[in-house]
């Protein structure tokens, strides 16, 4: 606050200006100088500070939608390796790192030629409000140090920015000690294997069905488990969360009597059962059969799509000098028994083995007529 002396000697000041023609202009306007702040002039004889420098904007990268449709390829004989326990990266099972491989390369690592930023992939797979969110911080950086030079590689690029670089499937078919690849390859979508861990072994589970192609021959439960390393219980766990379409078969041997019930339990060995075919979807409405089950037919799921390509440059790629000395007719050829119809059922190479054709279908029911050997 002025005081009346300071009052004072500005306009004795200002007397003397106008009288030896000075003109005075004022540095600023500040309100401080209008209510004669004495003070308010020192600031504005302070050095002009430095800019400062312009900081980067951040980069911000469109997340894509998690239902936008994005699918992923992946070898049927690849997701079958992934699915065995035994097979380990680093000490640990292969299966946790390789559903992060595939997701990354989802979601732009195969777009931007094998590799994406380390921070945009954190900030799509680890914030809750992301859709494609996997896992925490923690997790993340874990699994990362655990597939470290095995699935992917971490460095630094001119500019400073870290980023992952994947490995290309064939290197991982060689970390698994696959030979060859078998079968069409499978495109799955990515918001299958996101959600969990068991949605993704479900998913590798349904993609290996799905190669097998729809009118597939039935496979018992313990050839799957020689094949996928998963076992029975897990078969059935992983088909209803995939939603795999089962379909039950039943082999239709003849008219129902006591006699050719306990011949086809006793002399056949088979688990054979009355049948009563209550509908008269086989024959006459009540009609009394045996009958005994056939393995389940599966059918893959509708976002498990098959890739009409074939394998030849990855498998020139994983070409190895003792794949070709396999060679030969030497190995046991396996006997077919299911059929397309009756007349290639007689026709069938071993008249002496049973052979299996489709007779009737039914609502997730298949029932096979039997043609039996020379044998029996």
């Amino acid at each position: 606050m002025a005081t009346p002396q300071l009052e004072n000697g500005q306009k004795l000041l200002k007397q003397y200006r106008r009288r030896d023609g000075v003109d005075y202009h004022p540095l600023s306007t500040d309100v401080n100088q209008e209510q004669g702040d004495p003070l308010a002039w020192i600031a504005e004889l302070e050095p002009p500070t430095a800019p400062k420098k312009p900081q980067k904007p951040e980069k911000k990268t469109a997340v894509p939608l998690l239902e936008d449709g994005r699918k992923i390829r992946i070898h049927p004989t690849l997701a079958r390796e992934i699915l065995n326990r035994e097979q380990t990266v680093n000490g640990k099972p292969v299966d946790s790192v390789a559903r992060l491989w595939l997701v990354l390369k989802g979601i732009g690592g195969d777009d931007n030629g094998g590799h994406i930023d380390y921070d945009v992939a954190a900030r799509w797979l680890t914030r809750k409000s992301s859709p494609w969110y996997m896992f925490g911080k923690r997790q993340y950086k874990m699994l990362l140090a655990r597939g470290e030079g095995a699935l992917w590689h971490r460095r630094k690029t001119k500019d400073g920015e870290l980023r992952i670089w994947l490995q290309s499937t064939v290197s991982i078919a060689r970390l698994l000690d696959i030979e060859r690849f078998r079968g069409k390859p499978i495109e799955i979508t990515l918001s299958k294997i996101v959600p969990s861990a068991a949605n993704f072994r479900a998913a590798l589970y349904a993609a290996w069905i799905a190669s097998r192609g729809e009118k597939a021959t039935p496979l018992t439960r313990k050839v799957k488990e020689e094949i996928t390393h998963c076992s029975k219980y897990r078969q059935r766990s992983y088909e209803q969360r995939a939603g795999v379409n089962v379909t039950r078969n039943y082999a239709i041997a003849g008219k129902y009597s006591d006699y050719q019930l306990e011949r086809a339990r006793h002399h056949d060995r088979r688990p054979a059962f009355k049948f009563i075919d209550y509908r008269g979807r086989y024959g006459r409405r009540m009609g009394e059969y045996v009958a005994w089950h056939l393995p389940n037919s599966d059918q893959a799921p509708r976002w498990c799509n098959v890739i009409r390509t074939r394998n030849t440059r990855f498998n020139n790629q994983l070409a190895v000098p003792c794949i070709y000395a396999d060679g030969g007719n030497d190995k046991p050829q396996l006997e077919r028994v299911f059929f397309g119809d009756g007349k290639a059922a007689a026709n069938r190479r071993d008249p002496e083995r049973d052979a299996y054709y489709p007779s009737m279908e039914g609502y997730k029911t298949q029932l096979w007529s039997v043609r039996s050997g020379a044998s029996n």
